[in-house]
């Protein structure tokens, strides 16, 4: 179905009372909006359905994008 759709967007997840480490999930391509700085992804926007009432919808909205403050290791 991804295919389809015109690929997919891989996602870090990180929730400590899961797991002590991350996880990678997939977001199919209706899923997501990303943001593009020239040829560079920058940034992304996914999204889910959480409940819906006739034509109304609810939607989860995550925005990932880069950061670079993070401290280097040396």
């Amino acid at each position: 179905m991804s295919v389809a759709l015109g690929g997919f967007y891989l996602r870090i997840m990180w929730d400590v009372a899961i797991s002590p480490r991350p996880w990678i999930t997939m977001v199919r391509a209706d899923g997501a909006a990303p943001t593009f700085f020239g040829d560079k992804l920058r940034a992304g926007t996914f999204w889910k359905v959480t409940a819906v009432n006739g034509q109304k919808g609810v939607r989860h909205l995550e925005r990932h994008r880069a950061r670079h403050d993070f401290p280097r290791r040396v």
